[in-house]
Protein backbone atom coordinates (compact mmCIF):
# COMPACT_ATOMS: atom_id res chain seq x y z
CA UNK A 1 0.00 0.00 0.00
CA UNK A 2 3.12 2.48 0.63
CA UNK A 3 4.40 1.84 -2.39
CA UNK A 4 1.68 2.42 -4.22
CA UNK A 5 0.88 5.62 -2.32
CA UNK A 6 4.32 7.37 -2.22
CA UNK A 7 6.20 6.01 -5.22
CA UNK A 8 3.90 4.11 -7.73
CA UNK A 9 5.27 1.89 -10.17
CA UNK A 10 4.27 0.43 -13.25
CA UNK A 11 2.80 -3.30 -13.85
CA UNK A 12 2.36 -5.49 -16.62
CA UNK A 13 3.74 -8.71 -18.13
CA UNK A 14 6.84 -9.72 -20.38
CA UNK A 15 6.72 -8.58 -23.66
CA UNK A 16 10.44 -8.76 -24.36
CA UNK A 17 12.77 -11.62 -24.72
CA UNK A 18 17.05 -11.92 -25.40
CA UNK A 19 17.21 -12.30 -29.21
CA UNK A 20 16.72 -16.11 -29.60
CA UNK A 21 19.93 -16.28 -31.54
CA UNK A 22 21.82 -15.83 -28.78
CA UNK A 23 23.22 -11.87 -29.41
CA UNK A 24 23.19 -8.96 -27.20
CA UNK A 25 19.67 -7.07 -28.07
CA UNK A 26 15.77 -7.90 -26.99
CA UNK A 27 13.04 -8.80 -29.04
CA UNK A 28 9.67 -8.10 -28.98
CA UNK A 29 8.12 -11.82 -28.07
CA UNK A 30 6.18 -13.29 -31.34
CA UNK A 31 2.16 -14.04 -29.96
CA UNK A 32 1.86 -12.29 -26.94
CA UNK A 33 -0.55 -10.13 -25.64
CA UNK A 34 0.35 -8.26 -22.33
CA UNK A 35 -1.06 -5.65 -20.54
CA UNK A 36 0.43 -2.78 -18.76
CA UNK A 37 -0.37 -0.11 -16.90
CA UNK A 38 1.12 2.87 -14.69
CA UNK A 39 -1.16 5.00 -12.42
CA UNK A 40 -4.65 5.43 -14.88
CA UNK A 41 -2.88 5.00 -18.21
CA UNK A 42 -3.19 1.53 -18.90
CA UNK A 43 -3.36 -0.75 -22.37
CA UNK A 44 -2.85 -4.40 -23.31
CA UNK A 45 0.14 -5.09 -26.07
CA UNK A 46 -0.95 -6.82 -28.98
CA UNK A 47 2.29 -8.37 -30.75
CA UNK A 48 2.58 -9.97 -34.04
CA UNK A 49 4.10 -13.71 -35.31
CA UNK A 50 7.26 -11.16 -36.58
CA UNK A 51 7.92 -9.56 -33.32
CA UNK A 52 5.82 -5.96 -34.19
CA UNK A 53 3.01 -4.31 -32.24
CA UNK A 54 -0.34 -4.31 -33.98
CA UNK A 55 -2.24 -6.86 -36.34
CA UNK A 56 0.25 -9.46 -39.28
CA UNK A 57 1.61 -7.72 -42.00
CA UNK A 58 -0.40 -6.32 -44.82
CA UNK A 59 -0.86 -6.46 -48.62
CA UNK A 60 0.00 -2.72 -48.98
CA UNK A 61 2.32 -1.84 -51.96
CA UNK A 62 3.98 0.43 -50.04
CA UNK A 63 5.60 -1.01 -46.26
CA UNK A 64 6.72 1.46 -44.25
CA UNK A 65 8.93 0.47 -41.13
CA UNK A 66 9.42 2.33 -37.82
CA UNK A 67 12.38 1.46 -35.63
CA UNK A 68 12.49 3.30 -32.10
CA UNK A 69 12.62 2.52 -28.58
CA UNK A 70 9.40 3.01 -26.01
CA UNK A 71 8.73 6.26 -27.32
CA UNK A 72 7.88 4.69 -30.78
CA UNK A 73 6.66 1.25 -29.47
CA UNK A 74 4.05 3.24 -27.47
CA UNK A 75 4.20 2.47 -23.86
CA UNK A 76 1.06 2.83 -21.74
CA UNK A 77 -0.67 3.97 -24.71
CA UNK A 78 -3.25 1.51 -27.02
CA UNK A 79 -1.84 0.83 -30.41
CA UNK A 80 -4.35 3.15 -32.47
CA UNK A 81 -3.11 6.20 -30.72
CA UNK A 82 0.42 5.98 -31.38
CA UNK A 83 2.77 8.04 -33.99
CA UNK A 84 3.29 4.91 -35.92
CA UNK A 85 -0.80 4.45 -35.99
CA UNK A 86 -1.58 8.14 -36.48
CA UNK A 87 0.73 8.44 -39.63
CA UNK A 88 -1.32 5.08 -40.92
CA UNK A 89 -4.23 6.71 -40.37
CA UNK A 90 -2.57 10.00 -42.40
CA UNK A 91 -1.53 7.37 -44.89
CA UNK A 92 -4.99 6.25 -45.42
CA UNK A 93 -6.57 9.20 -45.67
CA UNK A 94 -4.08 11.09 -48.14
CA UNK A 95 -3.91 7.36 -50.35
CA UNK A 96 -6.77 5.56 -49.82
CA UNK A 97 -6.99 1.89 -48.22
CA UNK A 98 -4.43 -0.44 -49.17
CA UNK A 99 -1.37 1.68 -50.26
CA UNK A 100 0.09 2.22 -47.59
CA UNK A 101 1.15 -0.27 -44.56
CA UNK A 102 3.04 0.63 -41.11
CA UNK A 103 4.71 -1.22 -39.21
CA UNK A 104 5.66 -0.98 -35.69
CA UNK A 105 9.28 -2.38 -35.16
CA UNK A 106 9.96 -0.65 -32.15
CA UNK A 107 11.50 -2.06 -29.17
CA UNK A 108 11.21 -0.69 -25.61
CA UNK A 109 14.77 -0.15 -24.30
CA UNK A 110 16.78 -0.39 -27.77
CA UNK A 111 19.41 2.28 -29.61
CA UNK A 112 21.02 2.71 -32.17
CA UNK A 113 23.00 -0.56 -32.01
CA UNK A 114 20.54 -2.72 -31.95
CA UNK A 115 18.59 -1.09 -35.21
CA UNK A 116 21.21 -1.77 -37.07
CA UNK A 117 21.62 -5.34 -35.67
CA UNK A 118 18.09 -5.91 -35.66
CA UNK A 119 18.09 -4.65 -39.62
CA UNK A 120 20.68 -7.08 -40.21
CA UNK A 121 19.08 -10.23 -38.51
CA UNK A 122 14.97 -9.51 -39.49
CA UNK A 123 14.74 -6.83 -42.24
CA UNK A 124 14.31 -9.23 -45.42
CA UNK A 125 11.53 -10.38 -44.24
CA UNK A 126 9.45 -7.54 -43.51
CA UNK A 127 9.85 -6.41 -47.26
CA UNK A 128 10.32 -2.51 -45.99
CA UNK A 129 9.73 -0.07 -49.02
CA UNK A 130 10.53 3.12 -46.42
CA UNK A 131 12.77 2.80 -42.84
CA UNK A 132 12.26 5.53 -40.47
CA UNK A 133 14.07 5.66 -37.46
CA UNK A 134 12.97 7.95 -34.62
CA UNK A 135 15.83 8.91 -32.52
CA UNK A 136 15.47 9.72 -28.43
CA UNK A 137 17.48 11.23 -26.22
CA UNK A 138 19.36 8.20 -25.75
CA UNK A 139 19.54 6.64 -28.18
CA UNK A 140 23.20 7.19 -28.92
CA UNK A 141 24.37 6.39 -25.26
CA UNK A 142 22.59 3.07 -25.86
CA UNK A 143 24.62 2.46 -28.69
CA UNK A 144 27.89 3.47 -27.89
CA UNK A 145 30.65 0.76 -26.76
CA UNK A 146 27.85 -1.27 -27.20
CA UNK A 147 29.29 -4.98 -27.21
CA UNK A 148 26.94 -5.86 -30.97
CA UNK A 149 29.69 -4.00 -32.72
CA UNK A 150 33.08 -3.01 -32.79
CA UNK A 151 34.43 0.10 -34.54
CA UNK A 152 37.01 0.89 -36.80
CA UNK A 153 37.59 4.80 -36.94
CA UNK A 154 39.83 4.61 -40.38
CA UNK A 155 37.34 3.64 -42.65
CA UNK A 156 34.32 4.66 -40.33
CA UNK A 157 32.57 1.40 -40.15
CA UNK A 158 31.09 -0.58 -37.23
CA UNK A 159 31.82 -3.97 -37.23
CA UNK A 160 29.09 -6.66 -36.28
CA UNK A 161 30.99 -9.13 -33.64
CA UNK A 162 29.72 -12.90 -33.63
CA UNK A 163 27.03 -12.42 -36.38
CA UNK A 164 24.01 -15.09 -35.82
CA UNK A 165 25.27 -18.18 -37.77
CA UNK A 166 23.30 -19.19 -40.63
CA UNK A 167 19.96 -20.89 -39.30
CA UNK A 168 19.59 -19.41 -36.35
CA UNK A 169 17.27 -16.43 -37.27
CA UNK A 170 13.75 -17.93 -38.78
CA UNK A 171 11.60 -18.85 -37.62
CA UNK A 172 11.92 -16.75 -34.32
CA UNK A 173 10.36 -19.09 -31.56
CA UNK A 174 6.87 -18.42 -30.15
CA UNK A 175 8.12 -18.39 -26.10
CA UNK A 176 8.37 -16.19 -23.43
CA UNK A 177 11.21 -15.24 -21.47
CA UNK A 178 11.89 -12.81 -18.51
CA UNK A 179 15.28 -12.15 -17.71
CA UNK A 180 16.49 -15.41 -18.72
CA UNK A 181 13.80 -17.44 -16.97
CA UNK A 182 10.40 -18.72 -18.18
CA UNK A 183 7.56 -16.93 -16.46
CA UNK A 184 5.52 -20.44 -17.14
CA UNK A 185 7.04 -22.02 -14.04
CA UNK A 186 4.61 -19.87 -12.15
CA UNK A 187 1.34 -20.64 -11.55
CA UNK A 188 -0.90 -18.94 -12.53
CA UNK A 189 -1.92 -17.24 -8.93
CA UNK A 190 2.20 -16.44 -8.80
CA UNK A 191 2.23 -14.57 -12.30
CA UNK A 192 -0.84 -12.76 -11.36
CA UNK A 193 1.38 -11.68 -8.36
CA UNK A 194 4.57 -10.90 -10.40
CA UNK A 195 3.20 -8.76 -12.94
CA UNK A 196 0.30 -7.03 -10.50
CA UNK A 197 2.37 -6.17 -7.71
CA UNK A 198 3.80 -2.49 -7.20
CA UNK A 199 6.05 -3.67 -4.87
CA UNK A 200 7.91 -7.02 -6.68
CA UNK A 201 8.07 -4.07 -9.40
CA UNK A 202 10.07 -1.67 -7.04
CA UNK A 203 12.28 -4.38 -6.06
CA UNK A 204 13.14 -5.22 -9.77
CA UNK A 205 13.93 -1.71 -10.52
CA UNK A 206 15.80 -1.16 -7.76
CA UNK A 207 18.01 -4.29 -9.08
CA UNK A 208 18.14 -3.20 -12.44
CA UNK A 209 19.41 0.33 -11.52
CA UNK A 210 22.40 -0.69 -9.74
CA UNK A 211 22.91 -3.04 -12.65
CA UNK A 212 22.65 -0.11 -14.85
CA UNK A 213 25.57 1.81 -12.03
CA UNK A 214 27.78 -0.98 -12.10
CA UNK A 215 27.06 -0.87 -16.13
CA UNK A 216 28.23 2.79 -16.38
CA UNK A 217 31.38 2.15 -14.20
CA UNK A 218 33.13 -0.13 -16.52
CA UNK A 219 31.16 0.66 -19.84
CA UNK A 220 34.69 1.78 -21.95
CA UNK A 221 35.87 -1.92 -20.91
CA UNK A 222 35.58 -5.17 -21.90
CA UNK A 223 33.95 -6.45 -18.71
CA UNK A 224 30.46 -5.19 -19.77
CA UNK A 225 30.51 -8.35 -21.84
CA UNK A 226 29.97 -9.92 -18.93
CA UNK A 227 27.00 -7.92 -17.43
CA UNK A 228 23.89 -8.74 -19.48
CA UNK A 229 21.26 -6.74 -20.19
CA UNK A 230 23.00 -3.53 -21.53
CA UNK A 231 21.67 0.03 -19.85
CA UNK A 232 18.90 1.12 -21.93
CA UNK A 233 19.34 4.65 -19.98
CA UNK A 234 21.92 7.42 -20.72
CA UNK A 235 25.02 7.94 -19.17
CA UNK A 236 26.98 10.77 -18.16
CA UNK A 237 30.98 11.33 -18.30
CA UNK A 238 33.39 14.26 -17.71
CA UNK A 239 35.88 12.40 -20.22
CA UNK A 240 33.51 12.22 -23.77
CA UNK A 241 36.36 11.56 -26.73
CA UNK A 242 34.40 13.45 -29.20
CA UNK A 243 36.53 12.27 -32.22
CA UNK A 244 35.62 8.95 -31.11
CA UNK A 245 31.85 9.58 -30.90
CA UNK A 246 31.63 11.25 -33.66
CA UNK A 247 33.21 8.62 -35.44
CA UNK A 248 30.47 6.48 -34.05
CA UNK A 249 27.62 8.39 -35.16
CA UNK A 250 28.74 8.60 -38.54
CA UNK A 251 29.54 4.95 -38.38
CA UNK A 252 26.23 4.02 -37.14
CA UNK A 253 24.43 5.95 -39.55
CA UNK A 254 26.37 4.87 -42.60
CA UNK A 255 25.17 1.40 -41.27
CA UNK A 256 21.75 2.16 -40.80
CA UNK A 257 21.90 3.50 -44.49
CA UNK A 258 23.54 0.47 -45.75
CA UNK A 259 21.49 -1.91 -44.65
CA UNK A 260 18.28 0.00 -45.69
CA UNK A 261 19.91 0.42 -49.00
CA UNK A 262 20.43 -3.59 -48.77
CA UNK A 263 16.52 -4.12 -48.58
CA UNK A 264 15.87 -1.95 -51.50
CA UNK A 265 14.61 0.83 -49.08
CA UNK A 266 14.91 4.43 -48.25
CA UNK A 267 15.80 5.49 -44.78
CA UNK A 268 14.46 8.82 -42.86
CA UNK A 269 15.81 9.92 -39.41
CA UNK A 270 13.47 11.92 -37.23
CA UNK A 271 14.29 13.15 -33.75
CA UNK A 272 11.15 12.97 -31.80
CA UNK A 273 12.52 16.23 -30.05
CA UNK A 274 11.70 14.61 -26.14
CA UNK A 275 15.36 15.61 -25.48
CA UNK A 276 13.94 17.83 -22.99
CA UNK A 277 13.54 15.19 -20.64
CA UNK A 278 16.79 14.15 -20.29
CA UNK A 279 18.47 14.71 -16.56
CA UNK A 280 21.58 14.98 -17.94
CA UNK A 281 23.80 18.36 -17.90
CA UNK A 282 24.23 19.23 -21.79
CA UNK A 283 28.06 18.92 -21.50
CA UNK A 284 28.34 16.02 -19.91
CA UNK A 285 25.47 13.83 -22.31
CA UNK A 286 26.83 11.57 -24.55
CA UNK A 287 23.40 11.82 -26.79
CA UNK A 288 23.07 15.66 -26.39
CA UNK A 289 26.92 16.11 -27.83
CA UNK A 290 26.22 13.28 -30.12
CA UNK A 291 22.91 14.73 -31.63
CA UNK A 292 24.61 18.07 -32.26
CA UNK A 293 26.31 16.16 -35.17
CA UNK A 294 23.68 14.16 -36.71
CA UNK A 295 22.35 17.26 -39.23
CA UNK A 296 25.61 17.97 -40.69
CA UNK A 297 26.75 13.96 -40.80
CA UNK A 298 22.97 12.99 -42.52
CA UNK A 299 23.48 16.07 -45.08
CA UNK A 300 26.64 14.11 -46.23
CA UNK A 301 25.08 10.96 -46.24
CA UNK A 302 21.95 12.14 -48.25
CA UNK A 303 19.55 11.11 -45.47
CA UNK A 304 16.28 13.00 -45.08
CA UNK A 305 15.97 14.06 -41.33
CA UNK A 306 13.42 15.85 -39.42
CA UNK A 307 14.08 17.53 -35.99
CA UNK A 308 10.83 18.11 -33.65
CA UNK A 309 12.56 19.56 -30.97
CA UNK A 310 11.10 22.70 -31.81
CA UNK A 311 7.73 21.97 -33.12
CA UNK A 312 7.28 20.30 -29.63
CA UNK A 313 8.72 22.80 -27.64
CA UNK A 314 6.18 25.68 -28.49
CA UNK A 315 3.37 22.72 -28.32
CA UNK A 316 4.37 22.66 -24.62
CA UNK A 317 5.04 26.28 -23.98
CA UNK A 318 1.33 26.31 -25.66
CA UNK A 319 0.11 24.06 -22.38
CA UNK A 320 -0.42 20.89 -24.19
CA UNK A 321 0.87 17.90 -22.25
CA UNK A 322 2.94 16.02 -24.34
CA UNK A 323 4.35 13.61 -21.49
CA UNK A 324 2.66 11.31 -18.65
CA UNK A 325 2.91 12.80 -15.59
CA UNK A 326 5.04 10.83 -13.30
CA UNK A 327 6.95 8.37 -16.31
CA UNK A 328 7.52 10.46 -19.00
CA UNK A 329 6.71 8.97 -21.72
CA UNK A 330 4.22 10.28 -24.40
CA UNK A 331 0.70 11.17 -24.64
CA UNK A 332 -1.80 10.65 -26.95
CA UNK A 333 -1.22 14.12 -27.55
CA UNK A 334 2.51 13.67 -27.27
CA UNK A 335 2.25 11.17 -30.13
CA UNK A 336 -0.04 12.85 -32.61
CA UNK A 337 2.42 15.88 -32.22
CA UNK A 338 5.40 13.29 -33.50
CA UNK A 339 3.07 12.54 -36.16
CA UNK A 340 1.67 15.36 -37.27
CA UNK A 341 5.77 16.70 -37.46
CA UNK A 342 7.19 13.47 -39.24
CA UNK A 343 4.30 13.47 -42.07
CA UNK A 344 5.05 15.85 -44.33
CA UNK A 345 9.19 14.08 -45.03
CA UNK A 346 7.26 10.81 -44.91
CA UNK A 347 4.57 11.91 -47.36
CA UNK A 348 7.07 13.17 -49.46
CA UNK A 349 9.62 9.78 -49.69
CA UNK A 350 5.99 8.17 -50.60
CA UNK A 351 5.39 10.70 -53.02
CA UNK A 352 9.01 9.66 -54.88
CA UNK A 353 8.28 5.57 -53.95
CA UNK A 354 5.03 6.21 -56.41
CA UNK A 355 6.39 8.76 -59.25
CA UNK A 356 9.47 7.00 -59.36
CA UNK A 357 8.53 3.57 -59.83
CA UNK A 358 5.53 0.88 -59.45
CA UNK A 359 6.12 -0.67 -55.88
CA UNK A 360 4.74 -4.20 -55.30
CA UNK A 361 5.47 -6.49 -52.09
CA UNK A 362 7.48 -8.24 -54.30
CA UNK A 363 10.22 -5.75 -55.72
Amino acid sequence: MAVRLFIPHDTGGAWRMPAPHGQAYWVNIPNSKVAHQFQEFSTTYSINSLGNRGGEPGTEAIQIIFLGDSFTFGLFIDEKDTSVANIGAFATEAYGDGIVGVVNAAIAGSGIAEWVAYLQDYGERMNPNLVVVNLNYVSISRGFKHPLFAQNCGDETIVRVNPPKDGLLAPVPSYRLYEDHSVSRFSKVGRWIWEHSQLIMAIRKAISKIMVSISTNVRSGAEIHQLGEWPNMPYESTAIDKPELRCFVKSSLKALRDSVTALGAKLVVVDIGYSWQSQVPPELSIDHIALSYIPEILKGLDIPYVNLTDQLYNLRQSGVSLAIPGDGHPTKEGYRAIAIGSWPTIKHQIDLLRRNRSVTRDN
